[in-house]
């Protein structure tokens, strides 16, 4: 299962390169890293899938749930703001 979340990330950045704003794709790929238990690559996808999209609440609970992983509680409060 690992493997398939591993040969989703360069077809996704392949992605990025096309439509290099797109906050789902950044999100994709967050969840991807998450999936693989990166949570540095996790985070800093979901932060641009947020800086894209501030609004979308999804975006925003997936950045915060990693913040809280790695115990950045002031960052995860932000995001609830």
């Amino acid at each position: 299962m690992m493997e398939d979340y591993e040969k989703a990330i360069p077809p996704y950045q392949k992605a990025l390169e096309i439509t290099p704003n797109n906050g789902g794709i950044f999100y994709a790929l967050s969840n991807n890293y998450q999936k693989l238990k990166d949570e540095t690559n996790a985070i800093i996808y979901a932060e641009k899938a947020v800086q894209q999209d501030p609004e979308n609440t999804t975006y925003g609970e997936l950045l915060a749930d990693l913040y809280v992983r790695k115990h950045k509680y002031e960052e995860a409060a932000r995001v609830y703001q």
